[in-house]
């Protein structure tokens, strides 16, 4: 049969593929936790306030490895799988890395492999990661990765300066793909504004002003990592209480 013949049009309904990060202790497990039927694979440690289903607390790759095996093959009712966070499960994989290398046996960081050896190695697992999120979703799984955020200076090629821009605080050998995978990349943030009054000597005293209003940014801007495939608001609220149902109204369903 050709592949012409397999054409196929319309929308193709597929669980989402999210990445949420952010400030540390906005609510990102707790917005997250909000999914259909959740589970948590628990890294972090952080998600014992939620009572959201948990993993034991995950503490190096093949007990992470073990348990996708499990969510891929078993039965299991759980049609959202969290996990918190993906920066810890980073940490796993670098510490897998150097003690499974042969290039610099018995290094402690990643960085000692040397030549950049260790994040080409470290890209391999996140492919093998990748692909184990993928084999859930034909089960039907959503997937969300929590992350935190980090601030990376990044050149402007036409003035010489640079510039800060908030993103997931992954490596940045291996962030291209993972948020290329992603459906959406959400940054979760409090909503600042920056004022400035004069000062003494002809100085501007510039600071931000805030009331805790917590947004989610749902697409890229010089500053930030987002992006996503919904045609989102570039803009979202996130209330206290998480709000996931606010993201997932935007969602297409069978129905």
């Amino acid at each position: 049969m050709s592949m012409l013949s397999k054409v196929t049009s319309g929308k193709v309904i597929k669980p989402r593929r999210v990445l949420a990060y952010g400030v540390g202790g906005i609510g990102k497990t707790t917005w997250a936790s909000q999914a259909e039927s959740p589970l948590i694979i628990n890294i972090n440690d952080g998600a014992d306030d939620i009572g959201t289903p948990s993993t034991p607390i995950i503490k190096d790759w093949q007990s992470f490895a073990e348990v996708c095996g499990e969510l891929v093959n078993e039965d299991h009712d759980f049609k959202t799988v969290i996990i918190d966070t993906l920066d810890d499960l980073e940490a796993l994989i670098f510490a897998d890395v150097c003690a499974n290398n042969t290039e610099r046996p018995g290094v402690n960081e990643i960085e000692e492999i040397g030549y950049g050896k260790g994040y080409k190695f470290a890209r391999a697992y996140w492919r093998k990661v990748l692909s184990a999120f993928e084999a859930m979703r034909q089960r039907g799984i959503m997937i969300i990765m929590i992350a935190h955020q980090e601030i990376v200076n990044i050149p402007n090629i036409e003035t010489g300066d640079e510039f800060a821009r908030y993103v997931p605080n992954i490596h940045n050998k291996s962030l291209p793909m993972i948020t290329d995978w992603c459906d959406e990349v959400l940054y979760m943030t409090y909503k600042t504004i920056v004022s400035s009054k004069a000062g003494d000597f002809g100085k501007k005293n510039t600071f931000a002003i805030g009331d805790g209003e917590r947004v989610i940014y749902t697409t890229a801007r010089p500053y930030r990592e987002a992006k996503n495939r919904l045609g989102l608001p570039d803009e979202l609220p996130m209330p206290v209480d998480g709000g996931f149902d606010i993201y997932k109204q935007y969602i297409p369903t069978n129905q």
